[in-house]
């Protein structure tokens, strides 16, 4: 009858360590990726929620503090309908776009300054008039711009968000993944 000594343990436990390093990697993949799939199904149907407020009502959500689902959104999740997760939260947020467009002519006479005196239309001659050194009168057109913003200590999952959705419409700056949801039909 043969008994089992140290050596047998140790040449059992060495495998096992091997069977388990070989598995390991596999497992932490399979974790990662669900943590992706799920950061990007909250993304998904957050952007789909206020997509369809925009689409109805004709403005997106207001503001909402990461992890809190924005007013006006909640029919579209399910359970506790919070967006903080154990390693990532996610924020309904709205950018102001400031453009710069030229304006409408305005209507009604020149105004002059007090000290000022204007021109005498008899004396202008066509050909000795200044040229046009002034660009046109310019008006600022305010833009309301949808954003889904990532908090994560996780760079990984940061990038892998960013490699899904694309670097066209989504940035990332230090722990934050930001995608600029772009108005529906433009």
């Amino acid at each position: 009858m043969r008994r089992f000594g140290t050596g047998d343990a140790m040449i059992g436990l060495g495998l096992l360590a091997l069977i388990l390093s070989a598995l390991l990697p596999s497992y932490r993949a399979r974790s990662f990726d669900q943590l992706v799939t799920e950061a990007a199904s909250d993304v998904d149907l957050l952007r789909g929620s206020a997509e369809r407020r925009f689409r109805t009502q004709g403005q997106w959500p207001r503001t909402a503090p990461a992890g809190v689902l924005p007013p006006g959104t909640s029919g579209s999740f399910q359970g506790d309908s919070t967006l903080a997760r154990e390693r990532y939260s996610v924020q309904w947020r709205l950018w102001e776009r400031v453009e710069y467009v030229v304006a409408p002519p305005t209507a009604g006479p020149v105004v002059f300054d007090a000290d000022e005196t204007p021109p005498d239309p008899e004396a202008l001659v066509p050909g000795d008039l200044p040229p046009d050194s002034v660009g046109p009168e310019l008006a600022p057109s305010v833009q309301e711009h949808g954003s889904i913003v990532v908090y994560s200590k996780d760079d990984l999952l940061l990038a892998a968000l960013l490699n899904r959705f694309g670097a066209a419409d989504s940035f990332v700056r230090d722990s934050i993944w930001t995608l600029v949801v772009p108005i529906p039909g433009s």
